[in-house]
Order: structure tokens, then sequence, then C-alpha cells
């Protein structure tokens, strides 16, 4: 799980978490990052599907994938 202090970083630019082993859902309170402009969630085992919140982030580059 992504720790929920994680979304307190309202000027967070990259969110990096690949290959760390994390599970459970992806919280749709990750649409309060605003900054947001690129993600890496690739090599855990995160749960279900990426939260609509996710379109609100209008500065990502491209939309991240859970593979």
């Amino acid at each position: 799980t992504i720790p929920e202090e994680m979304f307190k970083l309202a000027n967070l630019r990259v969110l990096d978490l690949n290959d760390n082993y994390l599970s459970g859902t992806i919280s749709s309170r990750i649409g309060e990052l605003m900054r947001l402009e690129f993600v890496q969630l690739h090599n855990n085992d995160f749960t279900g599907t990426l939260p609509s919140s996710v379109g609100r982030l209008s500065n990502m580059s491209k939309c991240p994938t859970m593979k």
C-alpha cells in the first residue's frame, strides 16, 4: 500500500514506486497530487484498477500502468 503520508506531498512531480513489492489498491487520493508529471508503478502486487481520480492529473505526460 502507498503510505497515506505520500498524498500530503502537494509539490510532488515524480512518483517512482517500481520494484517495491507493494500490494493492495491505489488510493483515489493519488488524484490530489496535482503537480504529478510522471508515475511508475511496475513490478508491484497492486490489485484492482487505477482510480478515476488519475484523470485529474493534467500535468501527466502519459497515463501510468501497473504491469
